[in-house]
């Protein structure tokens, strides 16, 4: 059922690990322990980015995709500042996830009634939960989203396998409307090569 709070959450900022939010801004000083993929036509980087959770919720986050594998998170930078976090989950661990983001942030502003389309097979169901946040000196508004399937590339099919923990500028497209997973692929192999 759809489930709508009354208001959204007021200037909470929505973390993701032990301290990746948005607005943070893009050191390249660091050592290179990231991979980065440029986008410059659009002033944007994606670095897929380890992350450091509680011990109690840290196991649901080990992921073992073809985008990384482990515990990280694929953060977009604007004019080097961040403006959203993409970090998968084994799709088994949903309500552990959920669970965990309850405790923090209360109930979700909304569980909105999605479906997606699958290769060969009916469409089904994806459990979504959301959670808003105003700030209420600027109007801006940030989201933190979960999705049993991560369904949001588009240049590959959904992931069944894998679940997704999001946070973003509301008004922003997923991380793969300018990225592609060949993008990830091929800044991997620079990597390795340096």
């Amino acid at each position: 059922d759809l489930m709508i709070s009354s208001s959204a959450l007021k200037d909470v900022t929505f973390r993701l690990g032990a301290s990746w939010q948005l607005g943070m801004e893009f050191n390249d000083r660091k050592p290179v322990f990231n991979t980065c993929v440029n986008k410059g036509r659009w002033r944007t980087k994606f670095c897929v980015e380890p992350l450091i959770w509680p011990e109690s919720v840290a196991s649901e986050f080990e992921a073992n995709s073809n985008i990384y594998q482990g515990s990280k998170a694929i953060i977009q930078y604007v004019d080097d500042v961040s403006v959203q976090m993409h970090v998968l989950f084994p799709a088994a661990g949903l309500w552990s996830v959920s669970e965990y983001f309850k405790k923090l942030y209360g109930p979700p502003s909304e569980q909105p009634d999605i479906w997606t389309a699958l290769i060969g097979e009916p469409k089904r169901p994806n459990r979504v939960l959301r959670w808003y946040s105003r700030n209420t000196k600027t109007g801006s508004e940030s989201i933190l989203e979960i999705r049993e399937i991560d369904d949001l590339r588009w240049s590959s099919p959904p992931d069944t396998t894998h679940g997704v923990v999001r946070v973003l500028e509301k008004g922003r497209s997923s991380v793969f409307k300018l990225l592609s997973l060949t993008d990830l692929l091929l800044s991997n192999l620079r990597k390795k090569n340096r």
